[in-house]
């Protein structure tokens, strides 16, 4: 595959203020294999999927952090070039009528080949790749039993993690300690479908079973405001859901 991305022009907060500066257009080379099954392996029906990829990038479109006369400004810029490279597996299996179980997995290589960006007759240097985890992986298991006209009942319980990533282009320069840490989270949800052969469902939840305490995100301002900010991952959380289906 091949794509773009328009570019633009950064009307008033150019290097040469008053007068604005180009963004050029983003450039993507993507090359990608995979393989998908559905089928049985020995008696066990299963599903599988895998994709293997590579992307290469041109004139990666990134926040360039200038100062004019007026003060620390934002402005769209290029940095040179990027390499994105990986894998993504996903998988389920039924080992019996009433037992679920799968999972998946992502390996991301992410980062500038040439970190450098020219605006307006300076240079300035990225990286590392933000806003990528190297991997994440997720598991599940669920359990289902048909209760005849008392209806179904299901079970289910899932465990995501992912590793650390930076939510700033600049973290190996000018904004360092912008980082999230890795986290992993546990979910849980039983439910009753079609209760007493009626259309009524009652379910009952808990995300964050562990209490994991995590950052799901970060605004980095450093070169801006003068300061970044993490923001705090979901509690944990309990509940009922009713509902009917019609």
């Amino acid at each position: 595959r091949s794509s773009w991305r328009s570019g633009a022009f950064n009307q008033t907060s150019g290097y040469f203020y008053p007068y604005g500066d180009y963004m050029r257009p983003e450039k993507v080379q993507d090359f990608e294999v995979g393989m998908k099954f559905s089928g049985l392996l020995g008696t066990v029906p299963a599903r599988i999927n895998l994709a293997l990829y590579q992307m290469e990038v041109e004139d990666v479109q990134r926040t360039i952090y200038i100062v004019l006369p007026t003060g620390p400004a934002a402005t769209a810029g290029n940095v040179n070039e990027a390499e994105i490279q990986g894998f993504e597996l996903d998988a389920s299996f039924e080992p019996t009528d009433w037992l679920q179980i799968g999972g998946s997995f992502a390996y991301t290589d992410a980062k500038y080949t040439d970190p450098l960006a020219l605006y307006g007759g300076q240079t300035f240097y990225f990286g590392p790749y933000s806003d990528t985890p190297e991997t994440s992986y997720s598991l599940f298991f669920n359990v289902s039993k048909d209760m005849g006209d008392m209806g179904e009942f299901s079970l289910r319980t899932e465990l995501y993690a992912q590793d650390e990533w930076y939510y700033s282009q600049t973290a190996d320069s000018a904004s360092p300690n912008t980082t999230i840490p890795s986290y992993e989270l546990v979910n849980m949800r039983a439910q009753w479908s079609g209760m007493y052969g009626t259309n009524v469902n009652l379910a009952v939840f808990a995300r964050n079973l562990t209490e994991e305490e995590y950052y799901a995100g970060g605004n980095s301002n450093a070169l801006t405001g003068g300061f970044n900010a993490r923001i705090i991952g979901q509690p944990r959380m309990m509940g009922v859901e009713v509902s009917y289906s019609y």
